[in-house]
């Protein structure tokens, strides 16, 4: 699996620094797995520009592996940050998988 193979699903803030970005993002690879990756930074760098290798990435994981993990480092964060966001964040993810399986949601 490379890097170039997955696709992303949405990423959200774990914490709420106005001059920095603190994230955690999904991605979904080709057969439905799901791929965490985070970055954190200042103003200047751009979120997931050193993600180049697929070893960035913790995956392939189930949606529930997935949205365990996620949840795991937002109870984690600092701040616990925009609660609302976290779960349409995780139910992203769900929905991600679905349409990859050509399921309804």
């Amino acid at each position: 699996m490379n890097v170039s193979d997955l696709k992303m699903i949405d990423a959200v803030e774990l914490s709420g620094e106005s001059w920095g970005f603190d994230l955690v993002g999904a991605w979904i690879d080709p057969t439905g797995g799901i791929w965490l990756g985070t970055d954190s930074g200042g103003s200047c760098p751009i979120p997931w520009e050193n993600h180049l290798e697929i070893d960035s990435f913790t995956g392939p994981l189930t949606v529930e592996q997935a949205q365990e993990e996620a949840t795991s480092l937002w109870e984690c964060s600092y701040e616990r940050y925009d609660e609302d966001g976290f779960k349409i964040f995780l139910k992203t993810i769900e929905d991600a998988t679905c349409e990859t399986k050509g399921e309804n949601k």
